[in-house]
This record gives C-alpha cells, sequence and structure tokens, in this order.
C-alpha cells in the first residue's frame, strides 16, 4: 500500500476596520468642537483537526508511510481610528477643541490537533502540530486644535487588544501509536 494520511485544518480571518471623524467650528464669538471614533472589532472560533476511532493495519508493508494531523489559525485585527476637531473663536473669546479614538479589538479561540481512541502504525513518520499565529495592530491618531484668544485643545486615544481564551495543544489519548520514522507531537 503506501501513500500518505493527512488530516488538516486551517481558520483564518481577517479584519480590516477603519473610521475617520472630523468637526470645524469657525465662530466670532466662543467656539467648541468634539470628534470621536471608535471600533469593536472581535473574532471568535475553534480549529480542530482529529483522528477518532482510526485503526490502519498494523502489517508495516500495508500501512500509511506517513500521517500528519496538522490544525493551524491565522487570525488578524487592524483597527485604525482617526479624529480631528478644529475650533477657531473671535479675538477675544475661548476655544474649546476635543478629539477622541477609541478602539476594542478581540480575538479568542482554540487550536488543536488530535489522535483518540486510534490504533495508527506509519512506516515513515507520524506527526500532531497546531498553530496559533493571530495577531492584533491598532492605530488611533486624535487631534485637537483650539485658536483664539484662549485656545484648549486635548485629544484622546484608547486602545484595548486582547487575544483571550486561546490555547493551542496537540496530545494522543487513549490510542497506540506507531511510527518506523519519528513520532512528534
Amino acid at each position: 500500500v503506501g501513500g500518505s494520511v493527512s488530516v488538516l485544518s486551517s481558520g483564518e480571518a481577517d479584519i480590516q476596520s477603519h473610521a475617520i471623524s472630523g468637526a470645524l467650528t469657525l465662530s466670532a464669538g466662543y467656539a467648541g468642537t468634539v470628534a470621536a471614533t471608535h471600533a469593536t472589532n472581535t473574532i471568535t472560533g475553534n480549529t480542530q483537526s482529529t483522528m477518532t476511532r482510526v485503526t490502519t493495519s498494523s502489517e508495516p508493508n500495508a500501512s500509511p508511510d506517513n500521517i500528519l494531523v496538522l490544525a493551524t489559525r491565522e487570525n488578524l485585527v487592524n483597527a485604525t481610528c482617526v479624529s480631528a476637531a478644529i475650533s477657531s473663536s473671535g479675538a477675544d473669546k475661548l476655544a474649546l477643541s476635543g478629539g477622541g479614538t477609541g478602539a476594542e479589538n478581540t480575538i479568542s479561540g482554540s487550536t488543536e490537533a488530535s489522535m483518540s481512541d486510534s490504533d495508527i502504525r506509519a512506516r515513515g513518520n507520524l506527526s500532531l502540530q497546531a498553530s496559533d499565529t493571530s495577531k492584533i495592530g491598532a492605530v488611533l491618531p486624535s487631534f485637537a486644535v483650539g485658536s483664539g484668544a484662549q485656545g484648549i485643545g486635548i485629544g484622546v486615544a484608547v486602545a484595548t487588544n486582547e487575544i483571550s481564551d486561546a490555547s493551542t495543544s496537540s496530545f494522543i489519548t487513549r490510542s497506540n501509536a506507531h511510527a518506523d520514522g519519528v513520532v512528534s507531537v
């Protein structure tokens, strides 16, 4: 017989989030302006490759060459939020300006490569692999300008980035696993 056996799964999600706000006030009297942006981005999901209750021949010449169980996750969140606020008042008046940006980015879930309740023999290698290379990026510029006799500008940016409840595992349970080559978990 010969050949190889592969159990493959891949999870991939990509969020590109862009939010822009702007405000402008021009006044001979008092002036006030506020601009704000916010983005909430969430990716949730599990990726699993498994062999359950699988039996291959115990005869060396009838077994598969290689057995691979592979689970991969590669999620990406990129958030860009921009705010700009400009206020201009009369010669002896107050100008207030406020700009704010915020982003909440979350990636959660598990990645698993497993074998259970099986009796496996490979003439070559037996490999179970799980990997998660998820990433989050956030760029949040906030601008505020107050122009007048008394000009005040305040800009604020807040980002919360979290990769949570993320487990990556590969394992063999309640199984007989034999390989003439390398067994890697």
